[in-house]
């Protein structure tokens, strides 16, 4: 069973397509963020059935610290399950660069070993963002295994802290097209900002990416929900 965000499939792979799917943008504010992501989900049974359904795509990593994902979340074969990776290690104290380096720890043999089950490179972003000292902070991990020519692991993991004002995770293409087509990314209105580069891409590719939007303020206090936030209710309550 392979699980992605934005796609749930109940079948094993084997040249399975494992590009993400699913639209999550991190927009800095004079406060802290706002953040939105897509919900769509769609699930494959193992009698080759699918319905929709929807999931959330953010959740806390501890005391003002979040997280989000894009990428592959759950398969059985190799015993991936990434939210439950990070439910574990959000029980713990630590600072966001050390619980990004222990959820690495985790995810790594992991991913490798559903790398074989794929004809494309398994990859996961993880954004890990909140406040530390006061000030905004936001670092973004990405991980890719594959299977090269001569049937040898290769995995690569990217890491770095983020000053941009706007951060876009997963299917981005036409959400990044909508920003340059206006000129501009509306700063002024930051959830209304978010809300229309997420639905920019739901009209591009509405059978990967959909609503309902769900949207956070998150400040020193703490996050209010802007939009929707419904189905994150288990992880954001």
């Amino acid at each position: 069973m392979l699980r992605r965000a934005g796609i749930l499939v109940l079948v094993f792979l084997v040249s399975e397509d494992l590009a993400t799917a699913t639209t999550i943008v991190i927009m800095r504010t004079t406060t802290g963020f706002v953040v939105g992501a897509d919900s769509l989900a769609r699930v494959e049974e193992i009698n080759g059935t699918l319905h929709a359904a929807h999931i959330c795509k953010v959740g806390s990593l501890g005391a003002n610290q979040y997280v989000a994902v894009a990428g592959i979340l759950e398969f059985l074969p190799s015993g991936l399950d990434t939210w439950r990776i990070i439910e574990k290690i959000a029980a713990r104290d630590g600072l966001l660069s050390a619980k990004g380096a222990q959820i690495e720890s985790e995810l790594r043999g992991l991913l490798d070993a559903t790398a074989p089950w794929s004809a494309e490179p398994v990859r996961v972003q993880v954004a890990l963002f909140g406040f530390e000292a006061g000030r905004p902070v936001v670092l973004l991990s990405t991980y890719e295994s594959k299977v090269d020519g001569a049937g040898k692991i290769v995995s690569g993991t990217s890491t770095q802290f983020l000053s941009d004002e706007v951060l876009l995770l997963g299917e981005i293409a036409a959400a990044a097209d909508f920003a340059k087509s206006r000129g501009r990314i509306n700063k002024d209105d930051p959830v209304a900002g978010v809300r229309e580069l997420i639905q920019a891409q739901i009209q591009a590719t509405p059978d990967r990416v959909g609503p309902p939007i769900n949207i956070l303020r998150i400040d020193a206090a703490g996050y209010t929900w802007a939009e929707e936030g419904h189905v994150c209710a288990t992880r954001l309550p």
